[in-house]
């Protein structure tokens, strides 16, 4: 027997089994709901209503449309900017001011490390192995033997071809063979040693590297100063800008920018110095997009290689290769880690921070950086 108005099922003469009716436990529900909604305030109630309104819901939704447009416009030009500039390399696209090519034939006087030290004011990296190295702009040294692959603007612009280097006891070169042939040649032609490079009227010195080439307290220092969540952010760090904004609003001016090294980046390839919000905003939007194109490793190295870090004589210090040549005659990869703070305490203000001006208030900065 089933009693359906009492929601009874009888199993047997001696069981009865109890089931809940349809739509209880959303009755419940909606009662709990309606509780909380009569424990509201009259005004919460009262702006909940209007905003359910289908007028409102209306507006809403053509306002939402709008954005939906204006944004899609403005991601496709920045997108198609980006794009466009990064075809045309344009952190790598300057002029470039060079010394003339070194000649070096059969019978020279070159020792190895005379060739080594030339090779590195050149720009060339060393790549350790006994084998020719396959990446351009770098080199390898045998015990008297030297395998040099030019750079590609050396290659396609110059010519030059990969070749070994054989020297002699006597401090001689001995023999010059191509790499990929192993063609006798009378003769090797060597890259000069780049003096300068102009972009955007900013003479300035520079040593490109990779993201490999960067040493862990470099890249740990770095991102301490300027962008602690690089690695984990999608090129926009929002918990920063809000901060920062919360700053600018109570000062009434642009003091901090919250900008993160992708946003830095952006700054110097793309955009002019102008501190407004309409840069901010755009600045922020072509951000998210260069992260959608470039991995993070890239972006890094960029960054690394383009930033400003003071002045030498005439010459403005760009990246962190030229700045450890500059102050402390290393390569990158021989930095301490005293001397990698100092270089990141830089960025924030090259001039005022520079030891030669002011040794005191650099270690200070240096000490921040550790800390």
């Amino acid at each position: 027997m089933k009693l359906d108005s009492y929601g009874l099922d009888t199993l047997t003469h001696r069981t009865v089994v109890v089931r809940p009716l349809r739509g209880v436990r959303r009755i419940r529900l909606f009662d709990k709901f309606y509780i909380v909604w009569e424990k509201l305030p009259r005004r919460v109630r009262r702006f909940a209503a209007w905003w359910v309104q289908p007028r409102v819901l209306m507006t809403l939704s053509a306002v939402v449309v709008c954005l939906f447009v204006i944004g899609f416009h403005y991601y496709s030009v920045f997108s198609a900017e980006i794009d466009s500039r990064l075809k045309r390399d344009v952190f790598n696209n300057s002029a470039r001011i060079v010394a003339a090519p070194v000649t070096l034939k059969i019978g020279d006087q070159f020792s190895v490390e005379e060739l080594s030290g030339y090779l590195d004011t050149a720009g060339y990296s060393l790549s350790s192995g006994d084998q020719p190295v396959a990446a351009q702009g770098s080199y390898s040294v045998g015990q008297r033997t030297v395998d040099v692959i030019p750079t590609a603007y050396a290659a396609s612009k110059l010519g030059l071809l990969p070749a070994r280097i054989e020297i002699d006891s006597q401090r001689r070169v001995s023999a010059l063979t191509e790499l990929r042939g192993g063609r006798q040649l009378s003769s090797v032609v060597l890259e000069g040693v780049l003096l300068a490079s102009m972009k955007d009227g900013d003479r300035r010195k520079s040593i490109e590297v990779q993201f490999s080439e960067i040493p862990a307290p470099l890249i740990s220092a770095i991102t301490a100063t300027e962008d602690r969540r690089f690695f984990a952010h999608s090129g926009v760090d929002w918990r920063g800008i809000i901060r920062a904004l919360f700053i600018d609003l109570r000062r009434g001016e642009l003091v901090q920018g919250g900008s993160t090294i992708t946003q830095q980046l952006i700054k110097n390839a793309f955009l002019t110095r102008e501190r407004t919000w309409a840069r901010k905003v755009k600045e922020a939007a072509m951000a998210l997009i260069l992260e959608s194109r470039l991995s993070k490793q890239d972006i890094f190295a960029l960054y690394c290689n383009d930033v400003y870090l003071g002045q030498c004589g005439r010459y403005a210090i760009r990246g962190f290769a030229e700045a450890a040549q500059v102050y402390f005659d290393k390569k990158l990869n021989q930095l301490t880690l005293g001397e990698s703070a100092f270089l990141a305490g830089l960025v924030h203000g090259p001039n005022r921070y520079s030891a030669r001006r002011d040794p005191s208030h650099a270690i200070a900065r240096r000490k921040e950086v550790l800390d």
